[in-house]
């Protein structure tokens, strides 16, 4: 089988890594920088830093803080995600040390600006970010956290995708985010465009992780909160998973 990714994911408020429940709540976790430095050292095959207010509050990309992390010497790929809003800031991002960006905001607000972005870096290195959820009719809405709206997907995006303009979709559990184990599957297997995922948020190490890297469309497995509060997680994982994934767990295979 194609093998799978697991991502960390590190969620960044005021320069501050934090714990995210549901868009709603948050919980200051510590530094972001020392935090990618684990994740890398503990063998995560991407790292996924994820700005939350950058768009809302029009700050644009957190450079400083992609440089920093840069410096730090990681030896695993970094995806950004928050605040980008043309191919100048685009291209800053990928020059700060990203291999590839994540789109939010400018998805609801301006697609042409996604197209451009794409033709520019190359759909290979562009993500859409998509909170989704179900309505109380079971169709799938997606949730816009700039503006706090929450609608059925349009005919722009969907397009973006069916073209592919942008080469994977980080789909997020928007209800189910922060709350270990509990990712929707059926998210995925509703989703009208068939299209490589991120699979983000409810994910943890104990539940259901066998049978989201299964699905064929998930390309990866993002987790946030859970590699930060158990000891030896990314190789716990690794180990349970075994040749689903890319690369192998460190620490502890070795010690067997």
């Amino acid at each position: 089988m194609l093998k799978k990714r697991i991502a960390g994911v590190i969620t960044v408020h005021n320069d501050l890594a934090i714990q995210s429940f549901g868009f709603k709540k948050y919980l200051p976790i510590g530094n972001p920088i020392h935090l990618a430095e684990n994740l890398s050292r503990w063998g995560v095959d991407e790292i996924i830093v994820l700005d939350i207010k950058r768009s809302k509050n029009n700050l644009g990309p957190n450079i400083e803080l992609l440089k920093a992390i840069s410096r730090s010497k990681i030896n695993t790929p970094l995806i950004y995600g928050g605040g980008i809003t043309s191919v100048d800031e685009a291209a800053a991002v990928v020059s700060a040390g990203a291999e590839r960006i994540i789109l939010d905001n400018l998805l609801h607000k301006n697609i042409d600006k996604v197209y451009k972005i794409s033709n520019f870096l190359g759909s290979q290195a562009v993500i859409a970010s998509l909170p989704l959820t179900f309505d109380k009719n079971g169709s799938i809405n997606c949730y816009n956290h700039v503006n706090k709206i929450e609608k059925k997907l349009n005919e722009p995006i969907l397009e973006i995708l069916v073209k592919r303009v942008v080469s994977e979709v980080l789909i997020t559990d928007r209800d189910n985010e922060g709350v270990a184990g509990s990712f929707d599957l059926s998210l995925i297997e509703k989703f009208p465009v068939k299209i490589p995922v991120i699979a983000f948020g409810g994910l943890s190490i104990e539940k259901k992780l066998g049978s989201i890297i299964d699905n064929p469309f998930i390309v990866s497995a993002a987790i946030g909160n859970s590699l930060n509060y158990t000891e030896h997680s990314v190789q716990k994982i690794k180990l349970q998973l075994d040749e689903k994934i890319i690369r192998e767990a460190f620490y502890l295979k070795d010690k067997k």
